[in-house]
């Protein structure tokens, strides 16, 4: 919701009412119809449409040791979620952060020894040398860290293709509004 990107929201909102009511000739079901639609359509986008397709992600598969950046124990401690940092910088958009096995498979469960391996919480600087132990042996066998993201310097460039996207679909929308009006006064 920052950058030039609420232009073209505001934009595609208003043609996508005038179409809608064009239509349905009613103003409060027109009204309803237009939130339900635009709201539907600022769901869908972010999920579907911007982040593989408007300006393609960076992808990268690291070595965890070297880029780890945190340890999650999720449960009774049986499943470990690592978190790595990518190669980028502070400030990228982090849009998938797993761990892949040595197949290249995204990792359901890390091995049943690394849950084992790691030293309780605030055991201090001695169980630090245990940690890397265990990623150097995680590492070993092959485990990765799989990281997908949008560098910070896109930022813009991802502003501007949105802005993009729904000024043309605004076009598209007043498009159908004047041939709609035409069809009709024929």
């Amino acid at each position: 919701m920052r950058g030039i990107a609420p232009v073209g929201y505001a934009v595609f909102a208003l043609v996508l009412g005038a179409a809608v009511g064009l239509v349905l000739r009613r103003t409060v079901p027109a009204m309803a119809v237009t939130l339900a639609l635009f709201t539907l359509v600022q769901v869908a986008v972010p999920l579907w449409v911007r982040p593989p397709h408007l300006v393609p992600p960076v992808q990268q598969t690291v070595t965890i040791p070297d880029h780890l950046h945190s340890i999650q124990l999720v449960g009774p401690g049986t499943e470990v979620r690592l978190t790595t940092t990518s190669a980028g910088h502070r400030g990228d958009w982090v849009l998938a952060n797993e761990t892949i096995d040595p197949a290249g498979r995204t990792a359901t469960a890390l091995p049943s020894w690394f849950a084992d391996c790691i030293p309780p919480p605030r055991a201090g600087v001695a169980g630090k040398a245990s940690i890397r132990d265990c990623l150097a042996r995680l590492d070993d066998l092959g485990y990765r860290q799989h990281v997908v993201y949008q560098p910070a310097g896109r930022f813009w460039t991802l502003r501007w293709a949105e802005t993009a996207l729904f000024l043309g679909m605004s076009g598209l929308l007043a498009w159908f509004c004047f041939w709609w009006v035409r069809r009709r006064l024929t």
